[in-house]
């Protein structure tokens, strides 16, 4: 063939959620580092290919529609055409930010469960649901002088 043409998208994709403590140092180094090359099984497609999907996060690429065109030439064409689609980054939240976003959640409940507790007391007392009754003490005040 003398050509190739591959549309698709390319997306993010990650197995656990990131952390957000410390700086991140766990990609510095490239998947094919001089200085990590201990063998020529180290530089062969595969074992790149293994050491990338063996990371967190990694780009795939889906929906790919591929033309080949047909015919003999002294050169050969790739044609690579990727749309990059927002991805939804997981994370493990920081304590203030879990504490800034729940709160107003933890003051509606506590307000609807307010509410329903003074209705369920006023009831109780305007319906005399349970037996009460009032002490009226009529001792005279005695005054230290």
């Amino acid at each position: 063939g003398s050509k190739l043409t591959v549309y698709g998208d390319l997306k993010f994709q990650q197995l656990y959620p990131l952390s957000l403590r410390g700086s991140r140092t766990v990609y510095d180094t490239a998947l094919l580092d001089k200085a990590n090359i201990l063998s020529v099984e180290d530089t062969q497609f595969t074992t790149i290919l293994g050491d990338y999907f063996a990371r967190n996060e990694s780009l795939m690429t889906e929906r790919d529609i591929l033309y080949w065109m047909p015919g003999k030439s002294d050169t050969f064409t790739l044609d690579i055409r990727y749309r990059i689609p927002k991805s939804a980054v997981r994370y493990v939240p920081a304590t203030s930010e879990v504490l800034k976003f729940s709160w107003i959640q933890y003051l509606a409940v506590g307000v609807v469960v307010y509410f329903v507790v003074d209705w369920a007391l006023y009831l109780t007392h305007r319906f005399e649901l349970v037996d009460s009754w009032k002490v009226v003490e009529n001792r005279p005040k005695e005054h230290d002088f």
